[in-house]
């Protein structure tokens, strides 16, 4: 299910790609906006790519998932990055390079991706 519905989403992102809605080209009404939503299309459809070879790999090998959405590797590696993100965050706001409401915030989300990482 999970599977079929990440393809959907990615068959969807392709078809409304270049529009903003109104049918006219994202490009046409600002080339500025344009340039930053195809960055911003690029980069979920790397996520949403990246979660199907996920699944797949999932459904494949049952028995090494045990009912996650991604394998056992893919979240080791996730999360030793959430992790090393997050040592970063507190080294630069003891520098002082942020302040405490930016770190909150940067935590919230290392949160989210955590949470989506183990599926909860």
């Amino acid at each position: 299910m999970r599977q079929a519905n990440a393809k959907a989403i990615l068959e969807r992102m392709g078809v409304n790609a270049a529009h903003d809605g109104s049918g006219a080209s994202l490009e046409s009404v600002n080339p500025a906006t344009g340039a930053a939503q195809g960055r911003i299309r690029a980069a979920t459809r790397a996520e949403y790519d990246e979660r199907v070879e996920q699944l797949e790999l999932c459904a494949d090998n049952p028995d090494e998932c045990r009912g996650e959405i991604a394998t056992p590797q893919y979240q080791r590696i996730q999360q030793k990055a959430l992790d090393a993100e997050r040592e970063t965050i507190i080294h630069l706001r003891n520098q002082r390079v942020i302040n405490d409401d930016a770190l909150r915030r940067i935590q919230r989300d290392l949160d989210l991706a955590e949470a989506r990482l183990s599926g909860g």
